[in-house]
């Protein structure tokens, strides 16, 4: 299975998709595990969630020739933390994703504060590694 396959659309793709969005497209992973994306950047997260209440993870990512490069939590309704933040990872890995980023892991960025636009302000950030663990998100080193 293609990483793009995974994706289920409930928002009405453009007719031109780009292949990376500057801010990322958001998305939401569902708790019964799939994963809604919107890449024209128009839709909502709590409309990619079927207006759900709680979701295993949402904000936005960046995916160019099918490997995630970011990850973020701006996700103005659900704000995720770093424990779903991590969960969300480690589910990703498990349906084949590709996170291996530019070759050094993919960025997740986890956002103290998100405001109601869904801009997050005082982000720390992390690179997807694996380990014997399992996936795991090491800080990056400033």
């Amino acid at each position: 299975m293609r990483f793009l396959d995974l994706f289920r659309w409930r928002a009405a793709p453009s007719r031109n998709q780009p292949t990376r969005i500057a801010r990322g497209a958001p998305f939401v992973l569902t708790l019964e595990g799939n994963l809604y994306v919107d890449t024209s950047g128009r839709a909502t997260d709590v409309a990619l969630a079927g207006g759900a209440k709680e979701v295993a993870g949402a904000g936005r990512i960046i995916v160019t020739k099918g490997r995630v490069l970011e990850i973020t939590n701006e996700s103005p309704t659900y704000h995720p933390s770093l424990a779903q933040m991590r969960t969300l990872v480690a589910r990703l890995a498990g349906m084949g994703v590709d996170l291996k980023g530019n070759g050094g892991g993919a960025v997740v960025i986890v956002y103290k504060e998100i405001d109601e636009c869904g801009v997050g302000k005082d982000g720390s950030r992390y690179r997807v590694v694996n380990s014997t663990a399992g996936v795991e998100l090491i800080p990056e080193k400033s």
